[in-house]
C-alpha cells in the first residue's frame, strides 16, 4: 500500500504544478476553517 502512495506521490510531482496547487488549498483550508469557525462560535457565547 504504501509503495504505491509513494508511486502515486512520483507520479504528481512528475506531472507538474498540480499537487503543489492541491496541497497549497487542503492547508489553507485546514488553517482557515477551524479559525472561522471559532470565530463565530465566541460571538454567539
Amino acid at each position: 500500500m504504501i509503495a504505491l502512495l509513494i508511486r502515486d506521490l512520483r507520479l504528481a510531482l512528475r506531472a507538474g504544478g498540480g499537487f503543489g496547487l492541491g496541497l497549497a488549498f487542503f492547508l489553507i483550508l485546514a488553517v482557515l476553517v477551524p479559525w472561522v469557525w471559532g470565530q463565530s462560535r465566541e460571538r454567539w457565547r
